[in-house]
């Protein structure tokens, strides 16, 4: 009876228009984001709300935290073409992160390109500190606009702990927020 009744809630919630309920066949070997020990295809259902977001801020800080173990060693992101081998590659790392955490669709190669899909999918812009696990964090480099990005996997102000793209190790590693010229954060 518990299990007729969670069945019942669930399809009431899938059909109020409150979320899609999407079946989503994955091949791994022509998805970037997932690594060769995953190579098995599978099917999944994933639960996209409409906010566009499936998994919440933890699962963000969950898959960022995946990322610093899973490609630890130089070169062994699966950079998109266009990235120079990684020396671009920070918008790349941080929406294969997203969207492995069903937070957005497609991987994007820009900086403001990816600000501009997470506003318009309903993130906030703030100036911080605070900055809260889970932000998508932009910082000044060498432009006079956002050219670097990287998510929060801590609570804090501006020495949070920031997984961004090393343009020199090739590969997602941590970095204080305030270890470049940070501009704002976007939040869920």
């Amino acid at each position: 009876m518990r299990r007729a009744l969670l069945i019942i809630l669930a399809s009431a919630f899938i059909f109020s228009g409150s979320s899609l309920m999407a079946f989503h066949l994955m091949n791994s070997a022509s998805d970037a984001s997932i690594s060769g020990q995953e190579a098995a295809d599978s099917i999944q259902v994933e639960n996209w709300g409409t906010d566009g977001g499936g998994g919440g801020t933890q699962n963000i800080v969950r898959k960022a935290k995946e990322f610093l173990t899973r490609y630890a060693r130089p070169h062994s992101f699966p950079y998109a073409p266009g990235t120079q081998n990684g020396v671009l590659g920070c918008a790349n790392v941080v929406t294969a992160c997203l969207k492995e955490a069903k937070e957005m669709k497609d991987i994007n190669l820009g900086c403001v390109p990816t600000s501009d899909i997470l506003m318009q999918m309903g993130w906030k812009k703030f100036i911080p500190p605070p900055i809260k696990a889970g932000d998508v964090v932009l910082w000044q480099t060498y432009q006079p606009r956002p050219s670097h990005i990287g998510i929060a996997v801590e609570n804090g102000g501006v020495s949070a702990k920031v997984m961004n793209n090393s343009s020199s190790q090739k590969k997602p590693v941590l970095s204080n927020a305030n270890s470049m010229k940070l501009l704002y954060v976007l939040r869920k």
